[in-house]
């Protein structure tokens, strides 16, 4: 019964997660201490994006099967890792140790991952990615869109050029079929 994650959202929620964890600290076992840390919550990158990469991962392996017929899913995995996240050093002794890094751990940074392998897919690999309608990357993509056309807009009313042709471009960050 160790461990406990509060996220508090608002002042109006402070005075019941107090209480939770009041209750929780009265329960716990002081053989082991416990630490209590208040930071700003990050919203990890969900189950539905780690999924969609995971699908994205085995459709690249076996459109590319026929030109890297060894490469399966987890090693297109940490290959699209490391081009697009690259990796972290590690000296330990006389051995230098390299790692590729992790995936994002935001949805705003996971997603932002996810286009860069949707276009490198379509554009260097000649491979149509599939985009589940209803998938939290289609939502993710289409608020990133809405706000790439507002910025053009307010752009184009300063300058005088057309918000419309403009926006058209914004369009094509969208690579992939909707499934």
């Amino acid at each position: 019964m160790q461990g406990d994650f509060v996220k508090i959202s608002s002042n109006m929620e402070v005075d019941e997660k107090v209480k939770h964890l009041h209750k929780r600290l009265s329960e716990w076992d002081y053989r082991d201490p416990c630490c209590i840390k208040v930071t700003a919550y990050r919203n990890p990158a969900s189950m539905d994006q780690v999924a969609l990469f995971n699908m994205w991962c085995r459709e690249i392996a076996q459109a590319m099967k026929k030109r890297t017929p060894k490469a399966d899913a987890e090693a297109w995995k940490l290959w699209l890792k490391r081009k697009f996240l690259g990796t972290d050093t590690y000296q330990v002794g006389k051995d230098t140790i390299e790692q590729v890094k992790c995936t994002p751990k935001g949805k705003a940074d996971m997603c932002r991952f996810m286009s860069s392998v949707l276009v490198f897919a379509d554009e260097k690999l000649n491979v149509r990615l599939g985009i589940p309608k209803d998938s939290e990357y289609a939502n993710e993509s289409q608020k990133a869109k809405q706000k790439a056309k507002q910025a053009l807009d307010q752009q184009g009313s300063r300058k005088g050029s057309s918000p419309v042709a403009e926006a058209g471009e914004t369009e094509s960050l969208g690579q992939g079929r909707l499934l």
